[in-house]
């Protein structure tokens, strides 16, 4: 079945809690979990947390770990086709065009609050360096 062969996309800073072996909801992002769910006991809901640049723009919060299966896959690509590459992954992932649901806390994020491997990432908003080598 489709569903039972998650593609599993996880960042550098992913510990993996236990294994995640079905994708639970057709065409829906599968959101893993967060440091602030392991060690802020934030509730794991069927809707995951979101971010926000603005009232109208919610996104996934924080693209460390998460899963998809094909239809999200064909979607997401079929998206940055259209789009180009105008952001961090995460933001890219609007709610308002693609769905989430977390069924729950499989993982979360290790690095510390404010470490970046992105040069120069001001505070606030996108970082404008580029870094085409991967450079710390």
């Amino acid at each position: 079945m489709l569903l039972d062969k998650p593609i599993v996309i996880l960042e550098h800073d992913t510990v993996m809690l236990k294994k995640y072996d079905k994708h639970q909801v057709f065409n829906s992002i599968g959101f893993l979990g967060s440091r602030e769910q392991l060690n802020n006991n934030w509730p794991v809901n069927i809707t995951p947390i979101h971010n926000s640049e603005g009232p109208n723009y919610h996104f996934m919060c924080r693209a460390h770990a998460y899963s998809i299966d094909p239809v999200i896959a064909k979607n997401l690509y079929s998206y940055v086709l259209q789009n180009g590459i105008f952001a961090p992954l995460d933001i890219m992932m609007r709610a308002d065009i693609f769905s989430f649901h977390q069924t729950d806390l499989f993982a979360y994020d290790d690095s510390p609050p404010g470490v970046t491997t992105i040069l120069g990432r001001p505070e606030t908003g996108r970082s404008t360096i580029r870094n085409d080598g991967l450079t710390l």
